[in-house]
């Protein structure tokens, strides 16, 4: 098993302490997390890169975030995506996961979408 659902805890746990802790309104608290989880993002093709992208991603949408300035993250997780085997990185139970963030995940950018292509 890979570190997908620890990575995915990790970033919520993030979050979670950004808006409560910290009181950080929910766009704030997903680039909190960007910021702090950005030395395991830049240039890995992994199951944590997935997990972390997809987490601060979903919060953002489940919690109704301005997805705009989330542009970028958002396309370098769907070239990570486009460029890894999800087969190979995660077990059944975590692609499971992974495509339900994802689905969530590409209805909340699907507004601004010509400008994410």
């Amino acid at each position: 098993m890979s570190e997908y659902f620890e990575y995915k805890y990790l970033v919520n746990d993030t979050f979670c302490a950004a808006m409560i802790n910290e009181n950080l309104a929910c766009d704030a608290a997903v680039a909190e997390c960007f910021f702090d989880f950005r030395p395991l993002l830049i240039g890995k093709k992994n199951a944590r890169a997935l997990a972390i992208y997809s987490e601060a991603l979903v919060k953002l949408a489940d919690y109704e975030g301005n997805v705009e300035p989330f542009i970028i993250d958002y396309k370098r997780l769907l070239k990570l995506w486009d460029s890894v085997s999800i087969d190979e990185l995660l077990d059944e139970n975590e692609r499971e996961y992974f495509n339900r963030d994802m689905k969530i995940i590409n209805e909340a950018f699907e507004a601004i979408k010509e400008t994410v292509s």
